[in-house]
């Protein structure tokens, strides 16, 4: 008679106590069993202080309102959560505001909550951003105090883009003034980083310059005319 090899599998079910050394750990389950909030929408007040997110919610559900703050110069990311600012009425009509922060980006997520047959189901979230003021107006108050005293703005009107900036940043300069000039590029310290002699012949003026060796942070585009003017505007550097 031949030999009869016979094996045995088995298997292994971990308890639901987590028995042993391996650390419990709950999953956040994101599924179509909660229904997602619709009809978001958000405004931005005009002070440019705050947001406004609003949308419909459903029967027996909560609320998780995520806000992550990203700084233009740093980039670094801060997420908080802002339950705590979340009403809804009987028709299940939501809202909640979001404080905007000077010199950062806004991007908020918001997921519906709901028990059923006893266990917790996270809706997909819903995403939105602001930047609350246009990017001027954030590098603006992010500019260091001894910058802003050094501005002297005329007539003339000099913007870059983009903004912020990776490789190239492209200057325009209307005015009036033809002739000589220089144009400095400053460190947020006030350095120079960048020099160099320009003539204006017409009213409008272009400048494109290479920025992707300078370090992250912000910067301060800064023309000075030979009689004596000067015009400036600044630019964040990713």
């Amino acid at each position: 008679m031949k030999p009869v090899i016979i094996i045995c599998f088995y298997t292994v079910f971990a308890a639901s106590n987590c028995l042993g050394q391996l650390p419990c750990v709950t999953a956040k389950i994101q599924s179509s069993v909660v229904e997602k909030p619709t009809e978001v929408q958000s405004s931005i007040t005009s002070t440019c202080d705050a947001i406004k997110v609003s949308w419909k919610g459903g029967e027996h559900q909560s609320y998780i309102l995520t806000a992550t703050y990203t700084d233009v110069v740093t980039a670094k990311a801060t997420a908080v959560e802002a339950n705590e600012s979340i009403t809804c009425d009987k028709q299940f009509n939501c809202s909640a505001t979001l404080t905007l922060k000077p010199g950062a980006t806004l991007n908020w997520t918001i997921q519906a909550v709901q028990t059923v047959d006893g266990r917790t189901f996270y809706s997909y979230p819903l995403h939105g951003e602001s930047a609350g003021c246009d990017e001027h107006s954030i590098v603006e108050t992010n500019t260091p105090a001894k910058l802003k005293a050094a501005i002297k703005n005329d007539d003339n009107k000099l913007t870059v883009h983009p903004n912020p900036a990776t490789g190239e940043l492209i200057i325009d300069w209307a005015s009036e003034y033809k002739g000589n000039a220089n144009l400095a590029i400053m460190d947020a310290a006030g350095r120079p980083v960048k020099v160099m002699d320009i003539h204006k012949e017409q009213f409008n003026y272009t400048q494109r310059l290479a920025v992707q060796f300078l370090p992250a942070g912000l910067y301060l585009v800064y023309i000075t005319a030979i009689n004596g003017k000067s015009i400036s505007t600044r630019f964040v550097k990713k």
